[in-house]
């Protein structure tokens, strides 16, 4: 375990692609809650972070006014989009956490990169934890919460909530753009994928398939690591969701019977670990 001695040593650049106006229902509640994503960041133990934030419309009048938060604003004009066209949306998503990506290597270099979904929460805990473990070449945030947007309890996810929530893995910065082709770990190319990566190179920080990141780093001989603490609230069930996940859907057979077991009150010390105020 190595750790971090220099007090102004960046620890970790927090990497945000926002959709585009016109792939969100409400423009306006996308812009809400990225403010509390955003503040959830903010909300840190350890200050050593910064934020980029991509996309094509700038969100910075929603955002708390904050030196380490940055926007990367795209040249070209927003894409066009058909109802639920997921190619469209995922290379999106490829193309700005490319540009975030390296923005954040030129302008912001930190120990650690992390890609960020721009409505979900991060304990205030894990850039000082990445600051006490910086030998570790990845981690995942494999226990976390799964919050109903709105709802006053949280069910616990204990398996596998990286599997559920993009915001979930983090790279050491030297080995964060190691490249990989998708059919080394999925055989089976889903369509969707295939076509949204045509022309671009996949990296291990650029991979949208967060639930693989495991085995594209064990392509490189490397391990990823797990965050030993619930690290991450995935929100779900709320109209700019791409998916329209809810609590209800995203269960197994073995969740669903422990359901109930799982539930816990939004309590004023859950509130103040991941800012959900």
């Amino acid at each position: 375990m190595n750790t971090i001695q220099s007090s102004t040593q960046r620890v970790v650049t927090f990497i945000i692609p926002i959709a585009c106006r016109n792939f969100v229902s409400s423009w306006e509640l996308a812009c809400k809650y990225l403010s509390q994503t955003v503040g959830s960041i903010l909300n840190s133990t350890d200050p050593r972070f910064a934020v980029v934030i991509v996309g094509h419309e700038s969100p910075m009048e929603y955002l708390p006014k904050d030196s380490r938060l940055h926007f990367l604003r795209l040249s070209e004009s927003t894409p066009k989009v058909e109802e639920k066209n997921l190619q469209l949306i995922a290379r999106d998503w490829m193309e700005k956490m490319k540009l975030g990506r390296e923005f954040a290597k030129q302008e912001l270099p930190s120990v650690f990169v992390m890609r960020m979904d721009a409505d979900d929460f991060l304990s205030r805990k894990i850039v000082g934890f990445l600051a006490q473990n910086t030998g570790v070449p990845g981690f995942r945030i494999s226990d976390g919460w799964v919050w109903n947007s709105g709802d006053k309890i949280l069910i616990q996810k204990i398996e596998k909530f990286d599997w559920l929530c993009g915001s979930s893995i983090i790279l050491r910065s030297d080995i964060a753009d190691k490249q990989f082709s998708i059919d080394q770990i999925c055989p089976q190319i889903p369509y969707i994928v295939e076509k949204a990566e045509q022309g671009l190179k996949r990296s291990l920080i650029t991979n949208e398939i967060h639930a693989s990141a495991g085995k594209a780093m064990a392509l490189h001989g490397l391990e990823i690591a797990r965050v030993p603490f619930a690290g991450g609230v995935y929100r779900v069930g709320h109209v700019n969701n791409m998916t329209q996940r809810s609590t209800k859907q995203i269960h197994s057979l073995r969740f669903l019977l422990g359901r109930i077991r799982r539930l816990r009150l939004l309590t004023p010390s859950l509130r103040k670990e991941f800012a959900l105020f």
